[in-house]
């Protein structure tokens, strides 16, 4: 946990130059962290016929990350993002309307793609492309 809030700090003192930078006409490279809230929900189990459980609730959490990119032409850019999300289940029995525990997890996302801006002469509208790649680690219980 140590190092999450240490990253979370870092990530926050440097926020500030991260877009200080971008702003400038010799733009190389951008650092922009976030910070979110994730809202919770119920899974209906209803169907599935077990008297002892007719949902899993989804707790709210927050989640947080940073996305970076770098400008190797003035066209072409790569970009990176990670997002970490922590989430726990209960599951909720019907009969005693009590909630178990089920599962506590992460889900770490990491994106990495490449992005191609046609920047048309005299236009409002600037179409670009982009090729991305992704994965996904979810790591449970913890």
């Amino acid at each position: 946990m140590f190092r999450w809030k240490a990253l979370l700090l870092v990530l926050v003192v440097l926020w500030p130059a991260s877009a200080v930078w971008a702003q400038g006409e010799g733009r190389q490279f951008e650092i922009t962290p976030f910070f979110g809230t994730r809202f919770g929900g119920n899974i209906d189990l209803t169907q599935q016929g077990n008297p002892n459980v007719d949902y899993l609730k989804i707790k709210d959490s927050v989640n947080y990350g940073v996305m970076a990119g770098v400008t190797f032409w003035q066209n072409f850019e790569g970009e990176f993002m990670f997002n970490h999300q922590p989430t726990s289940l209960t599951s909720h029995n019907p009969i005693d309307d009590t909630f178990t525990p089920v599962s506590n997890m992460d889900l770490d996302m990491y994106q990495f793609d490449v992005l191609y801006g046609f920047h048309l002469p005299k236009t409002k509208i600037e179409p670009f492309a982009v090729a991305g790649l992704g994965f996904r680690i979810s790591g449970f219980p913890r």
